[in-house]
């Protein structure tokens, strides 16, 4: 099974990475702007939500090989 999902696994890890780093560059952006508030509470966002799930992706992963 393994060579059937690699494909799938390593394209949800690029586009992780992808969504961390636009997610990251808005952030920055926000808090040259001043919107320090809103750049902290879209980064804890991110963490709890998307991180997450990251999380728990990739344990699953690991419990299927």
């Amino acid at each position: 099974a393994g060579p059937e999902y690699k494909p799938h696994i390593m394209k949800i890890n690029k586009l992780y990475h992808e969504y961390w780093d636009a997610v990251k560059d808005f952030t920055d952006l926000l808090l040259k702007k001043g919107a320090k508030k809103e750049a902290n509470d879209l980064h804890r966002a991110y963490m709890k939500l998307v991180h997450k799930f990251n999380s728990l992706f990739v344990k699953m992963i690991r419990k299927i090989f």
